[in-house]
């Protein structure tokens, strides 16, 4: 999460792609980082929204390759190509 935040900036955004429940997102917006999400899973979306962070991250329904995003990003991330080392 640091690495992200630190990527991000103090004006920067991140995009997650695959944002489900919430793994990566809340915790980087409890970072000051603004986070936007994308997802294909309406239902994912909504147990996003009822964890604690949930609520405040915007999320995008669709897939990746054609789901449109106003504005940049300075740190794109997705849990599903994170190290986990």
């Amino acid at each position: 999460m640091d690495l992200l935040a630190e990527l991000a900036g103090n004006d920067g955004r991140a995009l997650e792609l695959g944002v489900g429940t919430g793994r990566i997102a809340p915790p980087l917006a409890a970072r000051g980082v603004e986070v936007h999400g994308i997802d294909m899973w309406r239902a994912m979306v909504e147990r996003l929204r009822s964890n604690p962070g949930g609520g405040g991250i915007g999320v995008t329904i669709g897939d990746f390759a054609t789901a449109k995003v106003e504005g940049s990003f300075s740190a794109p991330t997705s849990s599903a190509t994170r190290s986990r080392t």
